[in-house]
């Protein structure tokens, strides 16, 4: 890995502003040390170069992930756009009926009308 590709990678994963800082912590070495390598004083030393690698190989698959959620989100707000969707209500099942106590049984109720 040449400094300039160390550079490139960095930038691309960090942004522009204070790249080197967060490089630097994630790859678990001084910050003096990362500018050494990327102002081509210092070789990439093969242990840096396999985190690199490894940040990078992460880094992409982040990437990807968070992009297909956004498609699938973009989908989904697609499929709604310019519709009112309104909301379902769910009908109630009526209460079971009580029945009145009274006194005696109904027979003899029936019996009382008739007599």
């Amino acid at each position: 890995m040449t400094p300039h590709e160390f550079q490139r990678i960095g930038t691309r994963m960090y942004g522009r502003k204070h790249w080197r800082r967060e490089y630097s912590v994630n790859l678990g070495i001084d910050p003096s040390t990362v500018w050494r390598i990327s102002t081509r004083e210092q070789d990439v030393p093969p242990v840096v170069e396999v985190a690199v690698k490894g940040l990078l190989d992460k880094h992409k698959s982040l990437t990807r992930a968070s992009k297909a959620l956004a498609e699938q989100r973009a989908k989904e707000r697609h499929r709604y756009k310019g519709k009112l969707t309104t909301r379902v209500k769910k009908k109630k099942k009526p209460a079971p009926r009580k029945l009145i106590p009274y006194a005696g049984s109904p027979d003899q109720a029936k019996e009382e009308i008739v007599e």
